[in-house]
């Protein structure tokens, strides 16, 4: 079992945070895409 089914698949967008030190850190951002999670993995995450 997943936690859903992906209908639109996001793009990934490389940014930045600078730091007030000037250090940089680098991630990925997802940018658009759908999702539609099943009702188990609902049901589990309402149960934590």
């Amino acid at each position: 079992m997943g936690i859903g089914e992906a209908f639109e698949e996001p793009s990934l967008t490389p940014a930045y945070i600078e730091d007030k030190n000037g250090h940089i850190l680098p991630y990925v951002k997802f940018v658009g895409g759908r999702l539609r999670l099943q009702k188990e993995t609902l049901t589990i995450w309402d149960s934590l």
